[in-house]
């Protein structure tokens, strides 16, 4: 375990680089362990993406969401993530004894992630400023997973379940009532047709077209307007796309 630790440590520093704590916003790990104490550091991430990790993260209460007030897009595809409960973090002082370096990665049995913390010591989470949460090939089975992640992420616009047992024609309505702000869910919208989720930190205005939308509506641009759309057909600007490249080398 201690030689995965030091792989998901140098793959966490190579993205990183030069940059400042404060100045990373992008972190992506595949095929590694998650060390909370990793990633916590990073207090202005924006994108935070832990796919396919090893061993598989189980519980999504395992990630410290409360250290990243500014997080806007969160894949956890290919895991095997269930919500047993509701999102919690623990009061000030009570997190002392969570995770550290010596404890089990990844919700593993024994982690402060899977026990309450002392006393009943915790406060509801709460993660307004969530837009994408990404969640295809895990394990959420029930509709009170989901209404706890509805509780959790109140501005969520972009949910993606696909390939979870709670995946089912009956729950799709249910599950855009319980998110006011949701605009596709598995890439449908609320009547069931397919749009295109633009990979973009920008709101679901900006980020989320039909599949019809053409790439330009006004003839009587310019041309040095008609320039800054980008060469891939979507209409749209260099600055709507930004968030498809990390920003960090």
């Amino acid at each position: 375990m201690e030689i995965l630790k030091k792989t998901a440590a140098l793959r966490v520093q190579k993205q990183v680089g030069e940059l400042q704590p404060t100045e990373v916003t992008d972190i992506a790990l595949s095929g590694v362990p998650l060390w909370p104490t990793l990633i916590t550091p990073f207090s202005n991430l924006v994108h935070l993406s832990l796919v396919f990790l090893k061993p598989k993260l189980r519980l999504l209460q395992s990630i410290p969401l409360e250290c990243f007030p500014s997080l806007r897009l969160l894949n956890l595809s290919d895991n095997a993530i269930t919500v047993l409960t509701a999102l919690t973090v623990p009061r000030e002082g009570a997190a002392e004894q969570g995770n550290r370096d010596g404890e089990p990665p990844n919700g593993e049995e024994g982690s402060a992630a899977n026990k309450d913390t002392p006393g009943g010591q915790s406060t509801p989470f709460v993660g307004p400023s969530l837009r994408r949460l990404l969640l295809p090939n895990n394990c959420i089975a029930e509709m009170a997973e989901v209404k706890c992640l509805a509780v959790a992420f109140p501005g969520l616009e972009v949910l993606d379940l696909v390939d979870n047992p709670v995946d089912t024609p009956s729950h799709f309505d249910i599950i855009f009532e319980l998110f006011p702000k949701l605009v596709a869910l598995n890439s449908k919208d609320n009547g069931g047709c397919e749009v295109v989720v633009e990979d973009s930190d920008e709101s679901s205005n900006d980020a989320i077209s039909g599949d019809s939308e053409e790439s330009s509506e006004d003839d009587s641009n310019d041309t040095d307007e008609e320039e800054d759309v980008s060469s891939n057909g979507t209409g749209y600007s260099d600055d709507s796309l930004e968030g498809k490249h990390p920003r960090l080398e």
